[in-house]
């Protein structure tokens, strides 16, 4: 977040996108690996998987809140 912050501060909007970018890269690559849809099917402990699959959507959506809020200035209105 600092470096897309400072990159719009100095006008650089490429450098700034590209961070706000990166956030969304890592919210992807986050929910692949923890793959929600397997946790649900898994039998293991059914509230446990639950647990852990909600709390993973919650950090993917986290991501890409953030990724929107620093993509703002971007956006045309």
């Amino acid at each position: 977040m600092r470096v897309s912050a400072a990159a719009y501060e100095e006008m650089d909007f490429s450098r700034a996108l590209d961070a706000a970018l990166a956030i969304t890269q890592l919210g992807n690559r986050f929910i692949q690996e923890l793959e929600p849809w397997a946790l649900y099917k898994a039998d293991e402990d059914a509230e446990e998987a639950t647990l852990r699959a909600h709390s993973g959507i919650v950090v993917a959506m986290e991501a890409l809140r953030i990724a929107m809020v620093l993509l703002a200035p971007a956006v045309p209105g």
